[in-house]
């Protein structure tokens, strides 16, 4: 959960402990200090949300998210109202005749209270959101990781193909070389042979006229 949230949910706690006191008619002083305290708190959530809606990128949020604080933000609003409703109109405009002296709920209390369970559902569906988007950047990074890896050991075997192309062709020369040498060898060696075939009989001819 990031500040904004965390502190949405301490001003609907604020909120709540408002609502309390006047349900327990509390002296319209106090309530009246801790509506200001509210009123403050909602008008600085106000102002970072217009931050947001300036630069979502900078705080990693997408229009969905900002959509909804908005609306969160404004039911809240709404329902603050109604406390400045009460401060300024009384008890008989906030609460039905029912709830003087009868000690049951008022439609005031129950609609505060579905708007925290709402507000609640919308935290936690957003501390979900948050969640699967650490373990989506989670994953980003391991892929990315493993990129760089993968161009880095392909540079290393490309070097490793290289270096072999130049070592085979460095030996096909020296093969080359030495199959020029063995074929010129074989080539006198024949002629030195057929020389001393014809000396020979030359030695036996002469031989045998001497004889």
């Amino acid at each position: 959960m990031d500040n904004w949230s965390r502190e949405f949910e301490d001003v609907c706690g604020v909120y709540s402990q408002i609502s309390k006191r006047i349900s327990e008619k509390a002296p319209r002083d106090s309530v009246q200090a801790a509506y200001f305290q509210l009123t403050q708190r909602i008008e600085y959530l106000d102002r970072d949300l217009d931050s947001f809606r300036a630069n979502p990128s900078l705080y990693r949020l997408t229009d969905k998210d900002i959509v909804d604080r908005k609306q969160k933000l404004e039911r809240l609003k709404n329902e603050s109202r109604q406390i400045q409703d009460y401060l300024n109109g009384g008890r008989d405009y906030l609460f039905p005749s029912s709830f003087e002296g009868s000690g049951s709920a008022s439609s005031f209390a129950r609609g505060q209270q579905n708007a925290l369970l709402i507000m609640e559902n919308n935290d936690k569906s957003l501390a979900d959101q948050d969640k699967k988007l650490d373990v989506l950047a989670g994953v980003v990074g391991n892929i990315k990781e493993v990129s760089l890896s993968l161009g880095h050991e392909l540079k290393v075997q490309d070097k490793i193909i290289d270096d072999l192309d130049d070592h085979m062709g460095k030996t096909t020369t020296k093969v080359s070389k030495s199959t020029k040498m063995a074929s010129f060898l074989t080539k006198n060696a024949s002629v030195c042979g057929l020389q001393l075939t014809v000396l020979a009989l030359l030695v036996i001819i002469v031989l045998v006229a001497l004889i």
